[in-house]
């Protein structure tokens, strides 16, 4: 998966940046509705155009939708397969669709400043390639043929997977779906698979622990403040409490 830059960029400004339309997919779990998904509701979920959780269960208070499918890491990308397939159904009514976890916190606002950018009609994709928990979000386009080639033409893998970022990356290859390149004007990444301050300030520990990562980067990031995007877009590994300690101080704190 290579990402590309050749992709045609529409004019931008903060006007056309409001009318981005994002429909949310959250994948969650009954044991995480009254936790983990009420703080998504409750912090950025509120900016998405559309929130949806993906459950085992119908909580209409959220709300969420059982996908028929059992819970556990063998069985998210059957999962994630049903929340595209009921995507679908709203397909033309909205531009991109969004796909997270539930402890995954995004800035909707940066998200719409790096889409704005591109036509959702577009074949295209952005996100953290290597890590579904940071979420990826794909355009109109590419969730139509994602539903209709990959999954009614059986294009795609259907079997059971907890690998479901692979799967992903490795369908939207085989949909010729590209790759777009969501770094900023300096280069830095703006999806990120871990908290803020583990790309800050990685220990050697915690470098250890997620080597897969940084050995796997497909653009190099540097430590310090550089590492990530003043437009950062997404952070995983995010608890409730942490979320709504994220949501203060990126909306509510102040210098004098």
């Amino acid at each position: 998966m290579t990402p590309s830059t050749k992709v045609q960029k529409r004019a931008a400004s903060s006007s056309t940046e409001k009318k981005v339309r994002i429909f949310c997919l959250v994948l969650t779990q009954p044991k995480n509705h009254r936790s983990h998904a009420k703080a998504v509701k409750e912090t950025w979920g509120r900016r998405c155009d559309q929130l949806l959780f993906i459950s085992s269960l119908d909580d209409p208070d959220l709300p969420a939708i059982n996908a028929g499918i059992p819970e556990g890491r063998e069985h998210l990308w059957a999962k994630t397969r049903s929340a595209f397939i009921f995507a679908y159904k709203f397909l033309d009514g909205f531009d991109w669709f969004y796909k997270a976890d539930d402890d995954t916190y995004a800035i909707m606002e940066n998200m719409r400043h790096l889409l704005v950018n591109y036509s959702p009609d577009e074949t295209l994709w952005f996100g953290s390639y290597m890590s579904g928990g940071a979420g990826y979000v794909l355009s109109r386009e590419a969730v139509r043929r994602l539903v209709e080639d990959g999954f009614g033409k059986q294009k795609c893998k259907r079997n059971e997977s907890f690998a479901e970022d692979v799967e992903m990356g490795r369908c939207m290859q085989t949909l010729k779906v590209r790759a777009g390149d969501s770094r900023d004007e300096k280069k830095r990444n703006r999806f990120f698979p871990f908290l803020p301050a583990d790309h800050l300030a990685p220990t050697l520990q915690r470098r250890v622990k997620t080597a897969w990562y940084w050995k796997n980067l497909f653009y190099p990031e540097k430590e310090g403040n550089e590492c990530c995007s003043h437009r950062a877009i997404s952070f995983h590994y995010v608890t409730p409490g942490k979320m709504r300690e994220m949501e203060y101080l990126t909306y509510s704190l102040r210098t004098s």
